[in-house]
């Protein structure tokens, strides 16, 4: 897992990421512009690193 985190925290976007107890492993925290930017991260860059199983997205409400 700190390998999957390593490579978490170095895509583009994410400013945040830890690993966690619990039904996940990892929480990152995105920051983007639009969403297709977000999608962009998701699919191309997180959901394809090795060892990534699946996503879950949740997006902050202001």
């Amino acid at each position: 897992m700190p390998e999957v985190l390593k490579k978490v925290r170095a895509v583009e976007g994410v400013e945040e990421a830890e690993m966690v107890y619990g039904v996940y492993d990892i929480v990152a925290k995105v920051r983007t512009e639009t969403m297709d930017q977000l999608k962009q991260i998701i699919a191309f860059s997180i959901r394809r690193l090795d060892n990534v199983s699946s996503t879950q997205t949740l997006m902050v409400v202001p």
